[in-house]
């Protein structure tokens, strides 16, 4: 190689770089226009597909539920225009012995009950009516049991009084509502005294993102055996209506509620509170209080969220708050040791 192939002298200005021509620069600015509009068009992409019988069903409830007992209603009138047309007689005739007296007897009484009931103006439901169309059909058909027409009459009856039936338990079943319902109790917000000002607007914010995102109503936080938090609704003083009740916490410590989250060192979802016996361990809580979520704060304390609705909590509120307790056991374990008894209220 050769040294003055080395010793080359760099010139100071630099030849310009390629750029692309400027009508090629104004054609691409224009597809990215065109494109740019194409989206603000709207979403040409598959759409999903509405389900539109259990739209339906869901929009025409009670026309679902008692679809069965028109439809047996109608069957049952059938039954009995096809014995007119056919020459037989609709009902049996009491004054016959069919098979035995004793199945005559008990046609009779039935038909002497409901016209009592009628004399009297009573409005009898529509089972005493299908017990006496079917008492009196019966009546009539075991004695012809050997016909085709009244082995088909048989089946159509009892299929027509199951569709009736199954109408009248679709009725009787309802989902029950579920609503949020008001606390009864008293507005209170307690706070330790000595929190640094950075723990007590954490767990303010705590508060607030809680009560604002969910159900929650009522917040209390124990650790180290030592009262952190109350706020929200709790439950009113036995000798002051306007005070809430002061928590405890050794005695929530004792309680097996708090003893059973610490142990298994995961979060306790009682759904409706009102079917535990432990609600008894709560009594700072309001008393209709719906929902509660007992979070564990590592193995040194506890939070408890009351909610005002059943089942109101949902997974991803659970998962949330779950994440949520974690943060507040780092913030409060570099304060364990300095954290009084004394409580202090902050309007």
């Amino acid at each position: 190689m050769e040294a003055g192939t080395l010793l080359r002298p760099i010139p100071l200005n630099p030849p310009p770089l390629h750029r692309p021509p400027l009508r090629r620069r104004f054609h691409f600015f224009r597809r990215l226009i065109r494109a740019s509009s194409n989206l603000q068009e709207g979403y040409r992409g598959p759409k999903p597909k509405r389900q539109l019988v259990a739209d339906w069903v869901s929009k025409n409830d009670d026309a679902v539920r008692s679809l069965p007992i028109y439809v047996g209603g109608v069957s049952l009138l059938a039954v009995l225009f096809n014995r007119t047309v056919a020459g037989i007689a609709l009902v049996a005739d009491a004054s016959r012995q069919v098979i035995c007296p004793s199945i005559n007897r008990e046609i009779s009484d039935v038909y002497y009950k409901c016209g009592a009931s009628i004399c009297r103006g009573e409005r009898y439901s529509l089972e005493v009516f299908i017990r006496v169309t079917v008492a009196a059909i019966l009546g009539h058909e075991i004695g012809n049991m050997f016909s085709s027409q009244s082995r088909a009459d048989l089946l159509t009856l009892g299929l027509a009084v199951t569709n009736i039936l199954a109408g009248l338990v679709w009725l009787s079943i309802r989902p029950k509502s579920i609503s949020a319902v008001r606390p009864q109790g008293v507005e209170c917000q307690r706070i330790c005294s000595d929190l640094p000002e950075y723990v007590v607007s954490e767990v303010l914010w705590v508060w607030q993102t809680l009560s604002e995102v969910t159900c929650c109503r009522s917040l209390v936080i124990v650790y180290n055996s030592r009262f952190v938090l109350q706020i929200g609704f709790a439950a009113a003083s036995s000798s002051n209506e306007r005070e809430a009740v002061v928590v405890d916490p050794n005695k929530l410590m004792q309680g097996s509620l708090y003893r059973s989250v610490i142990k298994s060192e995961s979060q306790s979802y009682l759904a409706n509170l009102s079917l535990y016996p432990g609600k008894s361990e709560l009594p700072f809580l309001p008393s209709n209080t719906q929902a509660v979520i007992l979070q564990p704060l590592g193995d040194k304390g506890i939070a408890i969220i009351g909610g005002d609705t059943i089942r109101g909590f949902s997974t991803s509120d659970q998962a949330w708050i779950t994440l949520v307790g974690e943060k507040l056991d780092a913030t409060l374990t570099k304060f364990v040791n300095n954290l009084p008894q004394a409580l202090q209220g902050r309007a």
